[in-house]
């Protein structure tokens, strides 16, 4: 059977849209690889992203148009999906355009996690409520992850008494995946804030760095307020938190936490902003409670890799070829750029073996044998020209005498 080899230009080509700007940002192809080992028949593991590298999953075979050197296939391409979940954050899948049958291991990535805790003790009886938040965000945060090859990536924000007031805190500027680097700091290092603070300038602060990392990793966007509710600071921020988080599909989770007299007062707007973002509000929880709730709000990423096979309708004739994917998703049609392959056909002639010593031992075993026999067979026959010659002489001498 012939083999065909794919030569790749390029070992990861990154697939970008053609006309306008807004296209190319929209669209992503990754082709892992390229595999015509059974020619005509071509495989391609790909993944496809959006704008913030995001995997694109639920694609169907519609959605992949191929072309070899310019002309558009109408066969029918055969895909096949593999991808993570929320049971199953790391997958580890055979790569159908690998020849060897290698595998390679798909990890979920966890959300961007960005944590305002009002930890503001004004009177002496706010400092259990104070103690009450410490515990709740250690259980929200400690052994509990929906992407454990890729956790989620977490920063901390705590109100303040001024704008002029650092709100996100410094250690925890650029967003971790050290969970327990920020327990330890909720639990030991964080100080009470004594001052009224301004919660929703925090709230706004954090549904915008959070979302500018969530789309710059490609990872969902939460937020997670531990409050009472309460500001007198912050003015009217209420509206475009709203509109803010919704434009970046930012999530906001908020825990009611404070004397029963605020949060009848003050509660009901961290309900309004857990509602308007598709988030979930829940007032005076308790620790126990927190590793549900971690599971209910917090989202991951889904990892997936398609595998397309399809019948090449080029002529195996080992001369360079282009082939090229266009990937149509959320209204977007992406043109690829061109993959360059040649088809190689391997000979079939069984090869020359080289001389020397694989030589020699191949066949000195055989060569010795025959040539001792050839030895031997020439000495028989020498002695039996020399009986017979021997016998004559004698027979001649005997007649001569007589």
């Amino acid at each position: 059977m012939k083999q065909v080899y794919v030569c790749l230009v390029m070992g990861l080509l990154w697939v970008v849209a053609g006309p306008s700007v807004a296209a190319q940002a929209a669209l992503r192809v990754n082709v892992l690889a390229v595999d015509a080992s059974n020619f005509p028949e071509i495989v391609l593991d790909i993944q496809v992203e959006d704008a913030q590298g995001r995997r694109l999953l639920g694609l169907d075979a519609q959605a992949f148009q191929i072309s070899e050197d310019g002309a558009p296939l109408t066969g029918v391409v055969a895909l096949r999906e593999q991808s993570t979940s929320l049971v199953s954050p790391t997958l580890t899948v055979q790569r159908a355009a690998a020849p060897s049958g290698d595998a390679t291991t798909l990890f979920s990535r966890g959300a961007a996690l960005g944590i305002v805790w009002d930890a503001a003790v004004l009177r002496p009886d706010q400092q259990a409520v104070f103690d009450a938040g410490k515990q709740l965000l250690r259980a929200f945060l400690f052994n509990n992850s929906r992407a454990p090859g890729d956790p989620e990536k977490v920063s901390l924000f705590i109100p303040a008494s001024s704008p002029d007031d650092v709100i996100q805190v410094p250690a925890f500027a650029t967003y971790t995946q050290d969970g327990g680097k920020l327990i330890n700091h909720i639990l030991n290092t964080q100080q009470p804030r004594t001052k009224a603070t301004n919660l929703y300038a925090a709230i706004q602060q954090a549904v915008v760095a959070t979302a500018a990392t969530g789309q710059r990793e490609g990872r969902p966007a939460v937020v997670l307020v531990v409050s009472d509710g309460g500001d007198i600071i912050s003015g009217d921020a209420f509206n475009p938190i709203v509109a803010q988080a919704q434009q970046q599909a930012v999530k906001i989770v908020a825990l009611g936490v404070g004397s029963p007299q605020t949060l009848e007062k003050s509660g009901f707007r961290l309900s309004q902003l857990a509602a308007a973002t598709g988030g979930i509000y829940v007032q005076q929880p308790t620790p126990d409670a927190m590793p549900a709730l971690f599971a209910a709000t917090m989202p991951a990423a889904l990892d997936s890799m398609y595998s397309l096979r399809y019948s090449s309708v080029l002529v195996d004739d080992g001369k360079n070829h282009i082939l090229a994917l266009k990937v149509s998703a959320n209204g977007v049609a992406t043109n690829s750029q061109p993959i360059p392959f040649t088809p190689r056909v391997a000979s079939t002639l069984t090869p020359l073996k080289p001389l020397g010593a694989v030589l020699l031992r191949e066949y000195a075993a055989f060569a010795v044998p025959l040539a001792l026999l050839a030895a031997l067979v020439i000495t028989m026959l020498t002695g039996g020209v020399r009986y017979l010659t021997d016998k004559s002489v004698s027979l001649h001498k005997a007649k001569t005498r007589h």
